[in-house]
């Protein structure tokens, strides 16, 4: 019976390791100039692995997001871009825009005057990320987030529809002021979201 008990505890131990939401990359052969420097409190620009995107950390905060899951997640995005809107002609805009996006992460606190999913507008609300031009994106995270439980790939969706639109990336998403967001759109974030969460970023 004993033996029995210690088994269980062990196994038990084994799937909450296995199954938990951890996820550790090992880069190698990663250039120094390529990765963020925890003791630097300048801005820095860290290198995206695929992509010429750049995350930017400000004082120091290298473990709010690590490049390698942003990578991850950014490929997934596209694909399912591709899956979703397969006859858009305007994909290669798109993969440029998110392949050339500036991106920060932070969990600093922001006010703005915003837009509720279905168009509501909103004055001063705390928002969770901002497409705040073309090629530039904020998102609230904190050391350990998963990119999946944050607005990462909602932003994302708003970079796309600048690339196509050139004008703005629907800030009021299926509100009637703008126009370019889709409930096709909602379902892209749901599917790559649920990807990620599945794998643990």
């Amino acid at each position: 019976m004993y033996m029995h008990r210690a088994l269980l505890i062990v196994l038990l131990g084994i799937l909450n390791v296995s199954c938990g939401p951890k996820w550790i990359a090992y880069p190698q052969n990663v250039k120094s100039y390529e990765q963020c420097k925890p003791f630097n409190s300048d801005p820095q620009l860290t290198k995206v692995p695929g992509f010429n995107a750049y995350i930017m950390t400000k004082g120091g905060n290298c473990h709010i997001m690590d490049r390698q899951r942003v990578s991850i997640a950014m490929i997934f995005f596209l694909e399912e871009w591709s899956n979703i809107f397969p006859y858009s002609l305007d994909k290669d805009l798109v993969e440029k825009a998110i392949s050339e996006l500036l991106i920060e992460f932070s969990w600093e606190e922001k006010r703005r005057n915003a837009y509720s999913a279905d168009g509501r507008r909103l004055n001063q609300v705390q928002v969770s990320g901002l497409a705040t031009s073309p090629g530039t994106i904020w998102v609230k995270a904190r050391p350990g987030d998963l990119i999946c439980q944050t607005s990462f790939i909602h932003e994302l969706a708003h970079i796309g529809i600048w690339a196509i639109k050139k004008t703005d990336g629907d800030p009021d998403h299926l509100g009637p002021k703008y126009f370019g967001w889709t409930p096709r759109h909602n379902v892209l974030i749901q599917r790559v979201n649920k990807i990620l969460c599945e794998i643990g970023i």
